[in-house]
């Protein structure tokens, strides 16, 4: 297998621009998103698979000592890791949390802001930046719908099921979803399934001592063979299709795979980047990619 890492020779906050604390104004955060494209420009090779994944912040994992409250104490201190405004990974359960502040071997997490839900009914009032209520337009607020997976049906159809991330926690489901903008219903939420989160639509699960952590990038991947999604995505605000299905893919052996590329054809990957509320700009954390072929 040929394989040519490249690190960006500019900061994540000119290539990807460190927007943070911009964006968490409303409080609320949100995602953003990017394409790259690659090119097979060989005169008469065709590749057989390409990948991309990001690149570690850290070139160390650490082992949980013990946790209290939302502060970690680590057996030894990562010295390679951020000091500030990066995400972490439990490899032990495949969770993440996000930390605001690293001092030696003692992290301090952000507490959990957002809330995944379990929904039937889908309908196309399910928009992404749009705030959902509890069972009428004024209802109890769901927070801001920050991203959905389908698992079966349609939104055009109004029968889509599957799991959507929302920017806050209510507890109560068993009832429809309104959207507030324009006080049509949105979905059913379930009651089962209601649970805080963060990065990924799985709940944090336990952390305990002994679980060993990583320091990861903020950006999930998808790798997309249907070119009709390559375009300028300087304004894009939601997920470019509704059906791409992000995930972290933080080392080569979790790369996202796009396959067979004759000479001169290409393919996309769409990278979609976790912003939380409140969360201070990060200058320091640089945009790293990687690519493989064969």
């Amino acid at each position: 297998m040929r394989q040519r890492p490249f690190t960006l020779q500019i900061p994540k906050g000119v290539l990807i621009p460190d927007v943070e604390a911009d964006d968490a104004a409303d409080a609320d955060g949100r995602m953003r998103y990017y394409c790259v494209a690659a090119r097979n420009n060989s005169a008469d090779d065709s590749i057989s698979a390409l990948g991309a994944w990001t690149a570690p912040l850290g070139t160390a994992t650490a082992t949980i000592q013990s946790i209290s409250g939302e502060t970690i104490t680590l057996a030894a201190d990562p010295t390679s890791w951020p000091l500030k405004g990066f995400w972490i990974r439990n490899i032990s359960n495949g969770t993440f949390r996000y930390v605001t502040n690293r001092s030696g071997n003692r992290l301090y997490m952000k507490a959990l802001s957002r809330s995944i839900y379990n929904f039937s009914s889908g309908t196309n009032q399910l928009v992404m930046g749009d705030v959902l209520r509890y069972a009428s337009a004024t209802g109890s607020s769901y927070g801001k719908l920050l991203d959905l997976r389908i698992t079966s049906g349609s939104l055009d159809a109004g029968n889509a099921s599957g799991t959507m991330i929302t920017s806050a926690y209510y507890s109560s489901g068993n009832t429809n979803a309104f959207n507030e903008r324009t006080g049509q219903i949105a979905c059913y939420v379930s009651s089962s399934g209601i649970n805080r989160c963060d990065r990924t639509f799985t709940a944090p699960g336990s952390w305990a001592a002994t679980n060993v952590l990583e320091a990861v990038s903020d950006l999930d991947i998808v790798a997309v063979e249907n070119s009709s999604t390559f375009y300028d995505p300087s304004a894009v605000s939601e997920k470019p299709l509704v059906e791409l299905m992000f995930r972290p893919c933080h080392n080569i052996d979790e790369r996202a795979m796009i396959g067979h590329l004759v000479p001169g054809d290409y393919a996309t990957f769409w990278l979609q980047q976790h912003i939380l509320s409140s969360v201070p700009a990060h200058s320091a954390i640089m945009g790293n990619a990687c690519f493989s072929w064969y």
